[in-house]
C-alpha cells in the first residue's frame, strides 16, 4: 500500500463552483473511504491530511475551520 494517497472530486460541469461545498464534499468522501478501509484492513489509517491551497476563495484559516468543524461533527456522531 502507497504511504499517502490523493483524493479529489468529481463535479459536473454545469454545478455552480463552490469552494467551501467542494471541500465538504472531498472530506465527506474521504473519511467514508478511510472508514471503510479501516473496518476492512488489519492495517488501519490513522492520518489524514487535505490540500487547501488548490481552492483559491478560501483562506488557510477558513479552510481549517471547515475540516476542523467537519471532524468535530464526526466526533459528535460516532459519540
Amino acid at each position: 500500500m502507497p504511504p499517502y494517497v490523493i483524493a479529489g472530486g468529481a463535479f459536473h460541469p454545469d454545478q455552480i463552483r463552490d469552494a467551501r461545498y467542494e471541500l465538504r464534499q472531498v472530506i465527506a468522501s474521504a473519511i467514508d473511504s478511510v472508514e471503510t478501509f479501516n473496518r476492512e484492513n488489519l492495517e488501519k489509517i490513522l492520518t489524514v491530511g487535505f490540500q487547501t491551497d488548490i481552492y483559491e476563495q478560501l483562506s488557510p484559516e477558513e479552510a481549517g475551520r471547515i475540516i476542523r468543524g467537519m471532524y468535530e461533527d464526526i466526533g459528535r456522531i460516532a459519540a
